[in-house]
Parts: structure tokens; C-alpha cells; sequence
């Protein structure tokens, strides 16, 4: 701890914690297997169907599909590409068309935009100071065991074969 300056948290503070700050937006998804289901669920709630509704009813995604598809807030770089490039494009009510991912099909709905503020360095410079102990550690750790040398004294182990019990 005595050997982190003031300088390597300012530095980490800007590289990280300011840079994670910007746009994020809230929105919500439903996920389907199939584009045809998709385009069906879009279908019904650009004839009025009820998002929320819609995503209990036919998301698999689990996490979301209990909160009528609501994923929170995020920023850049916290989904998969595919569906932040589709998501950030939208404006505030609009639903997107289809979108494929490796998940499956998505219905995005962005709900909110807002830009995020870091935090005070004041308020996470304990924390900071903690990761960059931990970085140093582990930094320390791979330089001794990279020079270290080690040495077995006596025989080898002998190593047998591996006995598997028969299943009865």
C-alpha cells in the first residue's frame, strides 16, 4: 500500500473510471429462437400489443423476461455488438426491427438515454489503492514464479494408471 502514489491512482482513475462514463441507455428486450417469431411479436406491438406483456409472455430470457424484458441501464461495451450498435440507434420508445445475436433474435425497446458521471476520485480512491495492490501482487507473483527454480529431491513420483469402479 505504502508504495501506490498519488500519481498511479490519479492515472488509473482517468483511464478507467472517467473513461467507463458516458451514454447509457435503458432498455428492454424480448428473445426468441427464430426470426418468424420475432417478426410476429413485432407485428402485435406495432398493432398496439403491450411490450412488457409481449416479453413475459415469450422472452427466454430469463433474467429479464420476469421484469417485462428490462435490462437496466448500460453503457458501451457491456452487450453483445450486434445488439449495443442496434440498441444505441434507437431514440427513447422506439422498438427495433429483428436483431440476430449468438443468443438468439432480439426485439430491443429503449426506454431512457442519460450520460453517466464518474464518481468523485475522492469516493474511489480507497478502492482504486485496492486493485492496484492487488495488480502489483499478482505482477510479483508471475516474476517469482517465472525465476523461480524448482527441484524435486529424491525419485520421482511414480504415477499408475487411473482405476475407474465398474457402475453396477
Amino acid at each position: 500500500r505504502q508504495q501506490i502514489t498519488d500519481e498511479e491512482t490519479r492515472k488509473f482513475y482517468d483511464e478507467r473510471v472517467k473513461a467507463a462514463a458516458g451514454p447509457e441507455i435503458k432498455a428492454s428486450h424480448i428473445l426468441v429462437d427464430s426470426e418468424d417469431k420475432a417478426k410476429e411479436i413485432y407485428e402485435q406491438i406495432a398493432h398496439g400489443g403491450d411490450f412488457a406483456e409481449l416479453a413475459a409472455k415469450h422472452s427466454k430470457d430469463p433474467g429479464s423476461k420476469t421484469n417485462g424484458g428490462s435490462l437496466g441501464y448500460f453503457g458501451k461495451g457491456r452487450m453483445v455488438p450486434a445488439f449495443e450498435t442496434a440498441a444505441f440507434q434507437l431514440k427513447v420508445g422506439e422498438v427495433s426491427l429483428p436483431v440476430k445475436s449468438r443468443f438468439g433474435w432480439h426485439l430491443i425497446k429503449v426506454e431512457d438515454k442519460r450520460d453517466s458521471k464518474p464518481p468523485p476520485y475522492e469516493d474511489v480512491k480507497d478502492q482504486i489503492v485496492t486493485a492496484l495492490v492487488r495488480q502489483k501482487a499478482n505482477d510479483l507473483g508471475k516474476e517469482l514464479r517465472k525465476s523461480a527454480k524448482i527441484s524435486y529431491p529424491g525419485e520421482k513420483p511414480k504415477i499408475g494408471p487411473t482405476i475407474v469402479p465398474d457402475k453396477k
